[in-house]
């Protein structure tokens, strides 16, 4: 089997499965790092290269650009988070009064999607745990000025991406 052959069952195949199970269900971080060896080991295995060589080579963009799962995770989690408070239907409605909810139970004043130094208490919840990774990543929501908006950056290689979500959690009174 041929490096490319190997890479591409990996990639494709074991990776794509994984980050489809993982769209509703949150993987704590030793596993996520358990399961990231486990597949770096098959795949050197596989390439019959030294089990010696650096994982930050087999990461690497210019070379085969894996992914840990932990990294294909938060991709995965935040992604579907930014897409159902896009949705402008009973899936964002409902995403909504969760997070109004979420916001309420933490005892919070400020909306909790503009203001990412705000630390939730998660109580293993999905949709909360998945803010609090947002907030470490430091992504960013930010009110937007027409209609409400609240829109979406975060920090990349090369700029700032900003992505739009409709939709504001406000608190009367708050600010």
């Amino acid at each position: 089997m041929t490096d490319k052959q190997a890479h591409y069952i990996i990639s494709r195949i074991l990776l794509s499965k994984i980050k489809y199970r993982m769209i509703n269900s949150h993987i704590n971080s030793s596993i996520c790092k358990r399961l990231t060896v486990k597949y770096l080991q098959i795949f050197k295995n596989l390439i019959q290269v030294t089990h010696t060589i650096p994982n930050s080579t087999i990461h690497h963009p210019g070379i085969y650009n894996f992914k840990s799962i932990s990294e294909l995770q938060n991709e995965s989690q935040i992604n579907g988070l930014i897409h159902r408070l896009n949705n402008t239907g009973v899936v964002g409605t409902s995403t909504f009064i969760y997070l109004k909810d979420l916001q309420l139970s933490n005892w919070k004043p400020i909306n909790i999607l503009i203001n990412n130094k705000v630390k939730l208490n998660t109580n293993n919840n999905f949709s909360d745990q998945i803010l609090n990774i947002a907030h470490s990543l430091e992504i960013n929501f930010q009110e937007s000025d027409t209609n409400n908006n609240i829109s979406c950056s975060f920090n990349t290689p090369s700029n700032l991406v900003p992505v739009a979500i409709t939709g504001l959690i406000k608190l009367k009174g708050a600010q």
